[in-house]
């Protein structure tokens, strides 16, 4: 049950210009304490970022943003869906004394993580390129992503999860790095890059050891050299010698393919979520859990208020705009 325990309202004058203001405009808040900016336009973001602290929460409306160079102050930058789009692959290049950059509900092509990142949260989000995990650091949640490419961990990022996100590409590291990522209620699906694929047997490419936990797994299983398994159901590969494995169910193709409801983000039938149950009681997989997989953010989204329909004395047009914070 979601529940609104917090509305703030940003009350703010506007000069009257010819075309007054559309309340779909690309809008972007700054806000930090109660004293909150406005933006607007495809660079509101950047214009945001550029004035913005660490801690302090940046909401972005539907539309199309471009995005600053880098992406190297720890805030909260909300967005309102795969309605909010940004026109590039943002990098991410925190301090290392810094933590707690969060983001939320953002469509993008692609993302790059350098430098160090410690208690960092990416919820929601919508990647349509490669997503590249090049950093240090301490912890990093990705929660309920959607990637459509490939994701590349050739980084040494200690406590980097993946939990209830869909995954339709390789992962692939770097040999020469000691990470090791736990994926957790997802579905991993090999279906992007199958040509550069199709002569290997295999998900995870060069990744020394890891867990995969409570995930469904399509386009081979085996790992280099050493991976866990619990609770995993798939159809293709074999585990490597070396990995440890419980509860590990082979599919036939058709007999994994049925599985699914007829659409893209792979939910399972309601014969399959009653058969296939982990150990928290919950179905395998990104619909399962505490948290399942949506695109759809928690907190907060711009939702504009009112626009006068006349100016006041001083020849402007109030405008209010609210911004609701949901906790789920």
């Amino acid at each position: 049950m979601e529940r609104i325990y917090r509305i703030v309202i940003v009350t703010f004058i506007v000069m009257m210009s010819c075309g007054m203001f559309a309340q779909n405009r690309t809008t972007a808040i700054l806000q930090r304490g109660e004293a909150p900016k406005v933006f607007y336009g495809s660079n509101a973001f950047v214009e945001a970022f550029a004035q913005a602290q660490a801690g302090d929460v940046i909401s972005l409306s539907n539309g199309t943003f471009n995005v600053p160079e880098k992406i190297n102050i720890p805030v909260r930058i909300q967005g309102a869906g795969t309605l909010t789009l940004f026109a590039a692959a943002p990098v991410i290049e925190l301090p290392d004394e810094t933590s707690g950059l969060w983001m939320e509900g953002i469509k993008m092509p692609g993302m790059t993580m350098d430098g160090v990142i410690n208690g960092a949260t990416i919820q929601s989000c919508y990647f349509t390129g490669d997503l590249n995990v090049n950093s240090s650091g301490n912890s990093c949640l990705f929660n309920k992503c959607r990637m459509e490419q490939f994701l590349f961990l050739p980084g040494n990022l200690d406590g980097l999860i993946f939990s209830n996100c869909i995954i339709n590409g390789g992962i692939c590291g770097d040999r020469n790095t000691e990470h090791a990522p736990f994926f957790k209620k997802s579905v991993m699906n090999r279906f992007v890059y199958e040509e550069w694929n199709k002569s290997r047997n295999r998900y995870l490419y060069y990744i020394s050891s890891g867990m995969l936990e409570s995930c469904i797994v399509r386009g081979g299983i085996s790992s280099e050299p050493q991976f866990s398994f619990f609770n995993v159901v798939y159809w293709d590969g074999v585990p490597s010698s070396d990995a440890i494995y419980e509860n590990l169910i082979k599919l036939s193709q058709s007999d994994f393919n049925a599985l699914f409801k007829q659409d893209t983000l792979y939910e399972l039938t309601d014969e399959a979520a009653a058969k296939y149950i982990d150990t928290d009681g919950t179905q395998i997989g990104a619909y399962g859990g505490l948290s399942p997989f949506t695109l759809v953010p928690a907190i907060p989204r711009i939702s504009y208020g009112g626009v006068s329909s006349t100016t006041n004395a001083e020849g402007k047009l109030p405008v209010t705009i609210n911004v609701e914070v949901v906790n789920k």
